[in-house]
């Protein structure tokens, strides 16, 4: 239910966001040249990007908006500034204003909710107080990066402020640019794309911090609950007709009787429609729980976003799809399978609760019963005698086994997660410049880069961008490269760039491919030189003395470095300063959903297989209670009647064994698809200690289901059998 109900809303609040808000259609931010700023009076910087982008917008029609920022970071807040006023990309008010008067904010939706901040409330940014005018989402900013540095949105310690303009006029920081348009009838977004006076265009289909997250998200949703939900649905549909067959069939005799009374057909099997109810309130509990804990769900699925997600409204298609048709369907269900059954004549509906015909199983191992294995030949005869109960009790350990190795498989996988992306990073810091890197700032255990984004197009025809990283030709450890066999990548000494697994995976590259890269009009043909283990990122990397040599980059500069020194930001000279610290919070805080869910499916394991095998075992003892009796009154102890039903313990392990395989391959093709729609790969490894305490909790449970009905079979005595 949260699966589904989050995914809709999701697709209402963009399609909202898209109606109210003129959203974007693409980025981008101009390259400009000394000249280009020479031409402007007093050599305004800002004045001749404002110059660049009209001409651009002259050229391939498009309307065009600049939207100006300042971002601050200090010890526990990263804030970014905007100045009111946008026609493209307008805010989006959850609660108040979209226009604030001096000494007041509107602030975004994320941050409000987290801190239960409201309109009228004051806020302390920077060390000065203002007043919240309004609540809004930024459409340019669904999945936020506040501080430009690529790491995903904290709402705890992240805000993005929105001031009039002359208070934000008075904030003494760099003052930086987006430009975002929307294009005419004549618009190309491919001729823009390859014009070299641009560092880059985004489409926001293609943005991150727009729809790309979004479609991300939804399809993620999906494929969990395609895998995840058809499983449990699966083993619970099952359990339902395995009870509803269960139920008939024992009360066969009953019905006879009601038919040889004279009662129709329809009078003797309408009661079975009372399974709707039975069904009902089990599923609208459920559906009540998951509408409760969806807020909770969502502020998991969507810690990295800053969408709204509300209980206000129930979704009655959905209610009634996850709560009145499974009733409505196995009641219809339980009322033909009465039908079929009552159609025989009454005599035989009589006969049937007595002496079952035996299967082959059964009659043979009754011709080699003797006095000397009497006791083992009628622990089997139980065993086998009824299938359908040894099938039942077979699929009760296969179902708790299988969610509960679901469940262990998917907190592995997510509990490694962090240490595989932050493989083979040996430094504690990135640093971007916003021009070159001061030498001054340059230490001589740091490794320098060139990192700049470009344009990939493949031999199949795809296109799409990627961060090239152009590292200094000095080797250096602070970044260690290796490939699927363990052997670490020379880095400078590839004749060509390097790409990580996912991207091998995603894009469909192999090493010694071909590929074209585009910086702006220049092209570039270069070849996969290696392929890294890196299961993180769209980042390929090379080496300087390559990169010159094939006209990647025009001549030896860098704009950033790695370092294991502690660098202070400055917003004058510095984009971003990222620790790993930060990198790994961050990754963490995308994969708890996963954690959340492993969670989920061993409780629901748990509970559905115990309920399963106490069902089968209750049907063992009802069932059998005769031979008990009679062992009883031929001198058998408590402890040899007992061991009737323990056959029964080997095949709950028996299914416990079969769901190994089956778990371990569910769970693989789940996350590869995952993979593909995400840019991390969620390697599902096979652990053996894992295995082995889900086999544990599998007869743990087993044991205590046993123990529980072998407390019943010592209550029962050849009296109540004759009675009943």
């Amino acid at each position: 239910m949260m699966f589904l109900e989050l995914n809709q809303q999701m697709a209402s609040s963009v399609l909202n966001i898209k109606k109210y808000t003129n959203m974007e259609e693409f980025s981008f931010y101009p390259i400009l040249k000394s000249e280009d700023i020479m031409k402007v009076a007093g050599n305004d910087y800002s004045l001749a990007l404002q110059n660049k982008a009209e001409e651009l917008s002259q050229q391939y029609d498009f309307s065009f908006e600049s939207h100006a920022y300042k971002v601050v970071k200090n010890d526990d807040q990263v804030i970014r500034f905007y100045q009111e006023g946008r026609t493209i990309d307008k805010l989006y008010v959850i609660d108040g204003t979209d226009s604030p008067s001096n000494g007041c904010v509107l602030i975004d939706y994320g941050y409000a909710d987290y801190h239960n901040l409201s309109v009228g409330d004051s806020i302390t940014v920077d060390s000065k107080d203002y007043k919240i005018s309004g609540i809004v989402l930024y459409p340019d900013k669904l999945a936020p990066i506040v501080d430009n540095t690529g790491l995903l949105y904290n709402c705890k310690s992240q805000v993005i402020l929105t001031l009039s303009t002359a208070d934000f006029a008075q904030l003494n920081i760099k003052e930086n640019y987006e430009f975002v348009g929307i294009g005419g009838e004549t618009f190309d977004l491919n001729a823009l794309q390859e014009d070299s006076s641009i560092y880059a265009v985004i489409a926001a289909e293609e943005n991150p911090q727009i729809l790309k997250t979004v479609a991300s998200k939804s399809s993620i949703n999906t494929t969990v609950l395609c895998f995840a939900m058809t499983l449990l649905f699966s083993i619970v549909a099952l359990l339902l007709i395995m009870t509803i067959f269960n139920s008939i069939n024992t009360e066969a005799p009953r019905l006879g009787v009601m038919k040889a009374l004279g009662f129709s057909n329809f009078e003797i099997s309408r009661k079975y429609f009372l399974f709707f109810f039975m069904i009902f309130l089990p599923c609208a509990i459920g559906y009540g729980l998951g509408f409760w804990l969806l807020p909770y769900f969502s502020s998991i699925m969507l810690s990295d976003m800053a969408l709204p997600v509300s209980r206000a409204n129930i979704n009655y298609i959905i209610a009634a799809i996850l709560v009145f048709v499974p009733a409505a369907v196995f009641s219809v269900l339980a009322y033909l399978v009465s039908i079929l059954k009552v159609r025989k004549p009454a005599l035989e509906l009589i006969r049937s609760g007595g002496k079952k015909r035996e299967n082959w199983i059964v009659r043979r191992i009754n011709k080699g019963i003797t006095t000397g294995n009497y006791l083992t030949g009628i622990r089997k005869t139980v065993l086998y005698s009824r299938l359908f109960v040894l099938f039942f009790v077979i699929f009760g350990g296969f179902a708790l086994g299988v969610q509960i190795q679901f469940a262990f498989t998917m907190y592995n996988m997510t509990d490694s997660l962090t240490s595989e992306i932050m493989e083979g990073v040996n430094y504690s810091n990135t640093v971007h410049y916003a021009q070159t890197v001061d030498d001054a700032d340059i230490a001589d255990t740091d490794l320098l880069f060139h990192q700049q984004s470009v344009r990939f197009d493949t031999a199949h025809g795809d296109s799409f961008s990627v961060e090239l990283c152009v590292l200094q030709n000095e080797e250096s450890n602070l970044l260690e490269l290796v490939d699927k066999n363990g052997t670490p990548i020379q880095k400078q000494n590839v004749d060509g760039i390097i790409i990580n697994d996912w991207m091998r995976i995603h894009y469909g590259l192999a090493q010694g491919d071909q590929v074209i890269i585009r910086i702006g009009s220049v092209q570039c043909e270069v070849e996969v030189a290696a392929v890294s283990n890196n299961i993180y990122g769209n980042t390929v990397y090379t080496h300087m003395s390559y990169a010159t040599k094939t006209g990647l980059v025009q001549e030896e500069t860098y704009n950033g470095l790695y370092t294991n020194r502690d660098v202070v930001f400055d917003a004058q000279k510095h984009l971003s300063v990222t620790s790993n610290a930060e990198v790994t919070q961050s990754v963490e805080n995308s994969s708890r959903i996963y954690t959340v869910l492993s969670v989920f499916f061993l409780v629901t394991g748990i509970v559905i297989g115990l309920a399963m095998l106490v069902l089968s075992m209750n049907t063992v003892v009802t069932n059998y209670q005769k031979y008990i009796s009679l062992m009883k009154i031929l001198g058998y102890s408590e402890w040899e009647c007992s061991k009737v039903i323990k056959g029964f313990r080997t095949a709950s392990l028996i299914g416990y064994v079969v769901s190994i395989p089956y778990s371990f391959i569910l769970c693989w093709i789940m996350f590869s698809i995952v993979s593909n729609t995400s840019d991390i790969i969620y390697n599902v490894r096979f652990d053996i200690f894992s295995t082995i305490i889900c086999f544990a909790v599998t007869a743990f449970i087993t044991e205590i289901v046993l123990a529980a009905f072998l407390r019943k079979i010592r209550k029962i005595s050849f009296r109540m059998v004759m009675e009943s």
